[in-house]
């Protein structure tokens, strides 16, 4: 993608990776198994079956939920996946609860919370899956450390680069942004993404992070050495 000049000196706007193809079919089969509980709950039969369909609807589920958590870097603090992992958590504490003290007369309760979980995954993975505003990312030298006085506010996992997740900056009002190292044709790359909608570089979402300071760090002519 060509320079942009509305971005910094030296970097480059690009597309997140993320193919949430898979996410949406396993959506659909966990779907399946989720429409039979309704059929069981309205017709009240095959009460042995019960437990057995809400368990595989639920790790259908949280299949779903991985498979489209894994996607992207650090997406696990974005708010609306949080709550879908604590309504996931409080669903799996709950039936281990009644399972454990055999309360069988409180089956009703778990298989609620199971298909409770539904709405709380899709409203999960349709922000992240709407979360397209692009990245941003230059050549860095692998060997070289990034400046933390650059990124004002930001958690810096390590400085030095490394081809996976480097610092996130998670503010309570705004969105979840991450600094993570990649390979790209052969040049290693430091990139910013931020879990946010839209189609353009959103700048603002990173907080005060002193991109000059982080386009001088070291010259071009050494990163395409």
């Amino acid at each position: 993608m060509e320079q942009d000049a509305s971005l910094p000196r030296r970097w480059n706007a690009y597309a997140p990776a993320g193919d949430y193809t898979i996410t949406l079919l396993l959506f659909a089969w966990a779907l399946l198994p989720a429409a039979f509980m309704l059929l069981l709950l309205f017709f009240n039969r095959y009460e042995e079956h019960r437990q057995t369909l809400a368990m595989v609807t639920y790790v259908l589920l949280v299949l779903v939920f991985l498979s489209g958590v894994g996607q992207r870097y650090n997406a696990s603090r974005d708010p609306r996946i949080r709550l879908a992992g604590v309504v996931f958590l409080f669903t799996l504490a709950v039936w281990g609860l009644t399972t454990w003290l055999e309360l069988e007369q409180w089956w009703w309760v778990s298989y609620g919370l199971v298909l409770g979980c539904v709405p709380m995954l899709y409203i999960a993975m349709s922000h992240l899956a709407s979360c397209t505003s692009l990245g941003i990312r230059r050549p860095w030298n692998a060997q070289h450390a990034v400046q933390i006085s650059a990124l004002p506010g930001w958690t810096v996992k390590q400085a030095r680069w490394s081809a996976s997740l480097m610092g996130w900056n998670a503010p309570p009002n705004g969105p979840c942004c991450v600094m993570f190292g990649a390979v790209v044709e052969g040049q290693t790359m430091l990139c910013f993404e931020a879990l946010t909608p839209g189609s353009t570089v959103p700048l603002d979402a990173f907080g005060d992070v002193d991109w000059t300071t982080l386009s001088s760090e070291f010259s071009d002519d050494r990163a395409e050495e």
